[in-house]
């Protein structure tokens, strides 16, 4: 049997690139970290616009031990269409072969949303945000004054 760790954090990085370094750091003998993104997420990935050198370049050290698991949130023939596109190496920038550390999982929950926790935190619809993340982050976002212009 195998057993996996799993951690949600909360960085001060945009880039996945940069929160992936960061994690690397604090937890040195981790083999793999998998994180859990929308598929708006996975577009901002693999962006060019957020890179100074090509996607390939910028990306090749980030999959050396990090996986996406991509949640469907929209439009869900479009979305795997893209995925789909990935794999046959039809999106500008992003070898084909990348489409096997990109996990797609079923349509789930597609009204909560990173946005639309930051959104309620950041004028205090403590009860609304509460409907989208876990009890216990409500109350460290709170005590954080995290989203709120006041940190």
């Amino acid at each position: 049997m195998s057993s996996a760790s799993v951690l949600i954090a909360l960085s001060k990085y945009p880039i996945f690139v940069d929160k992936a370094k960061e994690v690397a750091v604090a937890f040195p003998s981790a083999k793999e970290l998998v994180w859990l993104v929308g598929y708006d997420t996975l577009i901002r990935i693999l962006d060019k616009k957020y890179y100074s050198g090509t996607v390939e370049e910028s990306l090749r050290p980030f999959w050396e031990k990090n996986r996406l698991v991509c949640a469907i949130r929209g439009d869900e023939v479009v979305e795997r269409e893209y995925i789909d596109k990935i794999g046959r190496g039809l999106v500008d920038g992003v070898p084909q072969t990348w489409a096997q550390y990109i996990k797609v999982i079923e349509p789930v929950g597609k009204e909560e949303s990173s946005t639309k926790a930051r959104g309620a935190a950041s004028v205090g619809k403590w009860e609304e945000l509460k409907r989208v993340v876990p009890e216990d982050i409500v109350g460290y976002i709170q005590r954080e004054k995290l989203y709120t212009g006041k940190e």
